[in-house]
């Protein structure tokens, strides 16, 4: 079902339309988001109140239906950060990148000042957020630089050890050097020097997903995803 359809969503909007006077105008949800993406009406002063009362609510109450809807109604402008980062987020799946849009996108909500900032709210959240996935971004590109030493892919490639089913790595016998497997899996582009320094710290320095991820100022979901995904297509290339 829809958000714009659900009863407990219609409900919640009209008790708000009650609480804040700058929605009493508008009926339903989907009447305010079409006047909210109405480029031609110029109503600023409108649009920035009706965005006040619903961020200053979510703020109050970190309610799911209310930060989807904001979602949406900030949509047109997620969509333009996403396809501008898209061809620069090498290594990383779509998801993985909307993930993190949407994760700046709640903390910015989140923390929104209306006194420091009271007009062009929908373009200062959109900024701040298309600031945070830039940051991110050349903190990974800075990190792929820096981390991924061919002494620590080396020793990934001598210690790692891969469950594959019932399979580890040490119950197989394996006719090539260590030197080998690491061409293997950074020549032909398996592995992403990110990708390496993830399982590194992870499953074999003990470092814990929730402390890589602060580290990395990155999401856990998206970590503990790409971790999957990396340790699959290692048992699937360098071990078969």
């Amino acid at each position: 079902m829809r958000l714009l359809d659900s009863e407990e969503f219609l409900q919640k909007y009209q008790e708000l339309r009650t609480h804040y006077f700058s929605l009493k105008s508008f009926k339903t949800p989907s009447e305010l988001r079409d006047f909210l993406h109405d480029q031609n009406n110029k109503d600023y002063q409108a649009k920035d109140s009706a965005f006040r009362a619903l961020i200053l609510e979510y703020q109050k109450t970190k309610d799911q239906f209310l930060s989807l809807y904001l979602i949406g109604l900030l949509m047109p402008g997620l969509n333009k950060i996403f396809y501008h980062f898209a061809d620069k987020a090498r290594g990383l799946e779509n998801d993985e990148l909307w993930l993190q849009i949407f994760t700046y996108l709640l903390q910015h909500l989140e923390n929104y000042n209306f006194e420091r900032r009271p007009k062009k709210v929908a373009k200062n959240i959109l900024m701040d957020t298309f600031g945070s996935v830039s940051k991110w971004l050349m903190h990974l590109r800075d990190y792929q630089k820096t981390q991924c030493s061919l002494e620590n892919v080396m020793f990934l490639v001598e210690q790692i050890s891969v469950t594959n089913g019932d399979l580890l790595m040490e119950e197989k016998q394996i006719d090539i050097t260590p030197e080998e497997i690491l061409l293997s899996l950074t020549n032909k582009g398996f592995v992403s020097c990110e990708n390496a320094y993830l399982i590194l710290a992870t499953r074999i320095e003990g470092k814990t997903l929730k402390a890589l991820a602060q580290e990395l100022n990155q999401s856990y979901e998206a970590l503990k995803k790409r971790r999957q995904r990396t340790l699959k297509i290692i048992s699937k290339t360098a071990f078969k």
